[in-house]
């Protein structure tokens, strides 16, 4: 295994022991490339989520492979932002839901916010032709999987749209399993027990 592989599997693995999921195959990775990005910024953008924002911010030990925030809502949803010199990594779990329909979006858009107001840098996470943007996970066979994502809000959005449509669909099929037990338990005729005489 070389030592990006490694290095991956490491992260992931911290990031689900603080996340949860079954796996660390549950773990998605965002990272942010819209150029460098220093001590200054990170503690301006964590300071913003803490205070502006009302999000819980704390260190989050792991091999991370930069420092790492964990960062939770009022409901204990919690995502991961990892700080490297290239730019904002984020790490969370696939299938929590409220995490990719709020903290995500909020997280994202502080770090969007930050590097347009405060730093001058020009936004370029959800259009363009040129992706600055990677989305990486671990498949089924553990092969890494790293693929460019042009527009952010679609990517969460399709991801959060996948994970509502399958539960409706599990929630579906249990209705129609409770119907059949309830029809199978109604069909079972329990036999009249004799009543005893006293002597």
């Amino acid at each position: 295994m070389d030592y990006r592989i490694k290095a991956f599997k490491e992260k992931f693995e911290s990031a689900q022991e603080l996340l949860g999921g079954e796996s660390s195959r549950d773990i998605v990775s965002i990272k942010f490339r819209a150029g460098c990005a220093n001590h200054h910024e990170y503690s301006e953008y964590f300071d913003y989520l803490n205070h502006d924002l009302m999000l819980k911010v704390t260190p989050a030990n792991g091999k991370f492979q930069g420092n790492a925030s964990l960062i939770a809502d009022n409901n204990n949803n919690k995502i991961i932002a990892v700080e490297h010199e290239t730019g904002l990594e984020i790490l969370f779990v696939v299938g929590s839901i409220a995490s990719l329909i709020s903290l995500i979006p909020t997280a994202i858009n502080g770090w969007r916010f930050l590097k347009d107001r405060f730093f001058n840098r020009s936004n370029r996470f959800s259009n363009g032709s040129k992706s600055d943007i990677e989305v990486r996970s671990f498949n089924e066979k553990n092969i890494l999987i790293e693929q460019p994502i042009i527009n952010i809000e679609n990517y969460i959005f399709n991801l959060g749209h996948k994970k509502v449509t399958k539960l409706f669909e599990e929630n579906n099929k249990l209705k129609v399993e409770i119907i059949s037990l309830r029809k199978r338990l109604n069909e079972i005729k329990i036999p009249k027990r004799k009543k005893l005489r006293h002597r």
